[in-house]
């Protein structure tokens, strides 16, 4: 593979980059998974130094006596570590004193650890600073059997031992990849939970948060980025030789705004934009629709009861073979499905009823055979469904795809944007809702003659028209 600055990286679908890179670095552990950790990892040590010792090859023999010595220290950093953890578990239960149990305890962004809560901070900084020692040891040692055995292979000696037979080495290396892994996430995990909040103001906080079991003698550790704004820059910008962002859902209300915000391509001026035309003649072959229930969208209970009045309606005025039809909730969802008049509901492919695949290729063959098929799903349907012709030649948005800050993600990244003066619900909420308004209506027009309609049942496109309707119609 070549370097990075002599590689230039594409990624398709690039609008999912963002995401993708806030998740890899967010880290958690339960705590009640590290005690038996600790201890089966000194025994793993003690097991495999027995093992190759007893070896008659001297190279298995001498990885044995490498293990045999580190065993008195690991042993002696599992006992600090299982002190440091009881003192850790002490620290979190005063932390989420006031938490029910199951639900998160989110650290205000604003306050400083170590100022709020110093125990804690020195309870979790020796656990930490111990943990980092036995990982050092741990990979060290898991790097020595695999320079050996490299060696070895390389000079073409490698003896007709079965230690170092592959399936064995796999399952041995396996072994101690799995534990150095685990302490790389602990370590991870607790590091950023650790790390200051950024000096500047204008940079968004990492979001920090514990959650109790149901008897709250278990924690949950968590810690992540609130936007991936510092890490792209830092872990991809500053060392491709060119990066390369491709996808139908890259601008929203307009523009590129909300994508350099979340990758921080705003701190490249540099950086050039490209927005093409689609070579789908839209004015031609396809009808949008915008329907008016008669109710708040925000009344769940009365949007699904009209829901249930009216889809009926709209499939029998349209008669469309293939249709789909969107949900913004699991939920509503499955009320709807389940409260469809019969010859409706026989009609319907409801999503989580079977396997995705399983439930698409139904529709398929019921529509090839000149058959009525509805399927229906949540926001996950749409995005990467191909149905092209007459397996969907209606698509029915029933609500607006908002989505509320319901995680401590992103109710940190909320309130951080509150507090510099800034709305949430028009920087993020809006342009990601046309992000999503823009993938539901990709699944009509597939291939370039193809024809439809795509129907969206939300008052609020019209009573919101200068707000934001507007600029989601557009």
């Amino acid at each position: 593979l070549s370097p990075p600055d002599k590689t230039i990286y594409i990624f398709d679908e690039g609008h999912h980059l963002p995401g993708k890179a806030r998740d890899a670095w967010t880290f958690q552990f339960r705590s009640d998974t590290n005690a038996k950790l600790f201890d089966d990892l000194v025994v793993h040590i003690d097991n495999t130094a027995g093992d190759w010792e007893k070896s008659s090859c001297t190279h298995a023999q001498t990885l044995g006596n490498e293990l045999r010595t580190l065993h008195p220290k690991a042993h002696q950093f599992a006992a600090r570590l299982n002190a440091a953890h009881k003192d850790f578990e002490k620290a979190l239960h005063k932390l989420t004193a006031g938490t029910n149990p199951k639900e998160a305890f989110v650290v205000n962004y604003n306050d400083a650890l170590e100022d709020q809560h110093p125990q804690l901070v020195l309870d979790a900084s020796t656990y930490l600073a111990d943990a980092t020692t036995l990982h050092k040891m741990v990979a060290d040692a898991q790097q020595s059997i695999i320079q050996t055995r490299n060696t070895l292979a390389r000079g073409g000696s490698l003896p007709n031992s079965p230690l170092f037979d592959d399936s064995v080495m796999k399952k041995t290396m396996g072994s101690f990849g799995f534990y150095v892994s685990r302490l790389d996430n602990f370590i991870n995990t607790l590091k950023l939970f650790l790390t200051p909040q950024p000096t500047d103001p204008k940079k968004p906080p990492i979001a920090k948060w514990v959650i109790p079991d149901e008897k709250k003698k278990v924690f949950s550790v968590h810690a992540g980025p609130t936007m991936a704004t510092e890490l792209l820059p830092a872990y991809l910008y500053s060392r491709a030789y060119a990066v390369v962002h491709a996808s139908a859902t890259l601008t929203s209300v307009g523009g590129f705004s909300l994508y350099k915000q979340k990758t921080g391509l705003q701190y490249y001026p540099n950086t050039r934009y490209l927005k093409l035309e689609s070579p789908f003649d839209f004015e031609k072959n396809a009808v949008l629709s915008l329907g008016d229930l008669g109710v708040d969208p925000g009344d769940a209970v009365s949007h699904t009861r009209r829901l249930v009045e009216v889809l009926p309606h709209i499939f029998e005025e349209k008669n469309d073979l293939g249709t789909l039809v969107l949900f913004s909730s699991k939920s509503q969802l499955e009320n709807v499905a389940q409260m469809l008049p019969p010859e409706w509901k026989n009609l319907c492919k409801v999503q989580y009823t079977l396997p995705n695949l399983e439930l698409i290729e139904s529709h398929k063959k019921d529509v090839d055979q000149g058959k009525r098929s509805i399927l229906m799903g949540t926001q996950s349907f749409s995005e990467g469904l191909d149905l092209p012709g007459a397996w969907c030649s209606h698509v029915i948005s029933t609500k607006l795809p908002f989505s509320m800050p319901d995680n401590p993600i992103d109710k940190t990244l909320a309130d951080w944007m509150k507090s510099q003066g800034r709305n949430v619900f028009s920087e993020i909420a809006v342009p990601e809702a046309g992000e999503r308004l823009i993938q539901q209506a990709g699944r009509l027009l597939r291939r370039e003659e193809d024809q439809g309609q795509i129907t969206i049942l939300d008052n609020r496109l019209v009573s919101k028209w200068k707000v934001y309707g507007q600029s989601l119609v557009e």
